[in-house]
């Protein structure tokens, strides 16, 4: 069994959704999509994209590659996962 680390760059194999989030114009609307898709999405990943975005006066995009750049979210297969 292999062991991923939240704060690891990802991996090859891992789902990366950079080209699919310029299609959202808001939170909510990638949240939704992801869930009708399939995904799994931490609720708390959608309430600290929405605070970032109001906190910072930040784009959606902006907000979830913020994170990303921060190795505070990662997308592994249909798993997203978040680190508080």
């Amino acid at each position: 069994m292999k062991t991923i680390y939240l704060r690891q760059k990802p991996c090859q194999k891992c789902y990366n959704l950079d080209m699919d989030i310029n299609e959202y114009q808001t939170a909510g609307e990638w949240y939704r999509k992801m869930k009708a898709d399939g995904f799994t999405v931490p609720l708390a990943l959608y309430h600290t994209l929405i605070k970032i975005m109001k906190d910072e006066r930040i784009s959606f995009q902006e907000a979830y590659k913020k994170l990303q750049a921060e190795g505070r979210v990662q997308e592994i297969n249909k798993t997203i996962i978040f680190d508080l």
